[in-house]
């Protein structure tokens, strides 16, 4: 490889390692608390967090179809979450997790 090719492969994990780390701790000036949920990488949590929003979406449907006499009032929170699910990076969401492995689980890559 180029010099400059290792000195962009050296930058970038410094990023992965800068940006993809999982805080494990809130701050001491903070009352936020932390709670750890296991997954395997960051598509699987793009996966878990869609899968939550169409549920949200089921839900409402089913609520929506007991009180169709109120549809005038209040907003539709059903094409929100339907919105909210297109705008889902899940793409990039698997190249963090890629990024991720690349950056944590290889001890070779670049040696620092």
């Amino acid at each position: 490889m180029e010099k400059n090719e290792i000195e962009d492969l050296k930058n970038l994990k410094k990023l992965v390692t800068a940006y993809l780390e999982s805080p494990n701790k809130a701050g001491s000036k903070t009352k936020a608390l932390i709670t750890k949920i296991r997954l395997q990488s960051y598509f699987e949590l793009s996966c878990a967090i869609t899968d939550l929003l169409r549920l949200c979406i089921l839900s409402l449907e089913e609520e929506e179809h007991k009180t169709a006499a109120d549809r005038k009032s209040g907003m539709n929170v059903i094409i929100i979450l339907e919105m909210v699910l297109q705008l889902f990076p899940r793409e990039e969401f698997e190249f963090l997790s890629e990024l991720h492995q690349l950056g944590f689980t290889d001890p070779d890559t670049l040696n620092g």
